[in-house]
């Protein structure tokens, strides 16, 4: 058939010509007479022509010109795999809290035990402190040397009466209260101790050097360093970068306790009354917190309440810390009894 635009021969069943796209003409299906594009009705026979159906549309002229983006399906996570990291969270108010009250004191200690240490003020006498002085038992009475070792042999035994110590009396001291006057002293410069002692009835006097040492004999004040500055830092690692942010609390603040207690600084005979303060209250409190975190690690384990763990850690540290004295004072009554 040939196009009427175009003059192409097209084939017989083609309705549109293959050059140009021009409708050709309609072929009746009854009579095969030829008819017009756009006639409804063969002009043979009078047939009704079926119509010339439009120029098929190229599926991609539906498509728009932009690409929309396309939502892929979320994939499960491989077995065994690890998980994604956490995001990091955002400090509360508490965490600030936390790191603005805790942190500047350990620092602060931190720095003040390097500054006294090169000094030469970390001294301290021959012998341990912990339980060596019994205190005075009255206002009227004096302390008296409970227990000494062989670095006090030819100075001091037990039982003897400390009645001054650098001219100042004694009279009703306590063992807190000889320990602050004696750090007093050894801020002051005095490297050796000068005693009033009675024994056996009889007065006389006793000077004491003192030798370098943190806590025991021979311990260097720059000993606890290392352990200060890694807990520090692993606190707060853990107060910034863990996901458990209650756990994360609580570890920090044992952890800082535990620095605070072991700064040489907040000891003696730089800061006696924070020695006292770490025995009764720090220790105890650095027990009870290091319970607590203890227990939620052991499935079914329960810690008593808050006020009643506080008083029973109390114990525990005042018992540690006593031990000697307890023991000393069982002796003397047994040894009353006995007679």
């Amino acid at each position: 058939m040939r196009c009427p635009s175009c003059n192409r021969d097209n084939r017989a069943e083609r309705r549109f010509c293959a050059e140009c796209g021009s409708a050709l003409a309609v072929r009746c299906a009854a009579c095969g007479g030829s008819n017009e594009p756009g006639e409804k009705f063969c002009g043979g026979c009078g047939e009704r022509l079926s119509p010339a159906l439009p120029p098929a549309a190229s599926p991609l002229a539906s498509l728009p010109l932009t690409r929309a983006p396309v939502a892929l399906p979320e994939l499960a996570p491989a077995v065994g795999a690890p998980a994604p990291p956490r995001p990091r969270h955002r400090l509360a108010a508490v965490d600030w809290l936390l790191l603005g009250t805790l942190l500047p004191i350990c620092v602060f200690g931190l720095v003040m035990t390097v500054v006294h240490g090169i000094r030469g003020d970390f001294v301290r006498l021959p012998w341990p402190h912990n339980g060596w002085l019994e205190s005075a038992a009255d206002t009227e009475s004096y302390p008296i040397v409970r227990r000494v070792d062989s670095s006090a042999a030819g100075l001091l035994i037990q039982g003897d009466r400390l009645l001054s110590l650098e001219g100042e009396s004694l009279r009703g001291d306590s063992f807190a209260g000889y320990i602050v006057r004696e750090s007093r002293f050894v801020r002051g410069g005095v490297r050796s101790l000068r005693f009033t002692i009675e024994r056996s009835g009889a007065r006389s006097e006793v000077r004491v050097p003192l030798v370098p040492g943190y806590r025991s004999r021979g311990v260097p004040w720059w000993a606890t360093l290392p352990f200060i500055v890694g807990t520090i830092g692993t606190a707060l690692l853990l107060l910034v970068r863990a996901a458990d942010t209650s756990l994360a609390r609580r570890l920090y603040v044992a952890m800082l306790l535990a620095v605070f207690s072991f700064t040489p600084y907040f000891w003696v005979p730089t800061l006696p009354w924070a020695m006292i303060t770490t025995v009764l209250l720090v220790l105890p409190a650095t027990f009870w917190l290091a319970l607590r975190i203890l227990c939620e690690f052991i499935p079914g384990v329960h810690l008593w309440g808050v006020w009643r763990t506080m008083v029973a850690c109390g114990a525990l540290s005042w018992c540690g810390c006593n031990a000697s004295s307890f023991q000393a004072r069982e002796r003397r009554i047994f040894r009353s009894w006995s007679a």
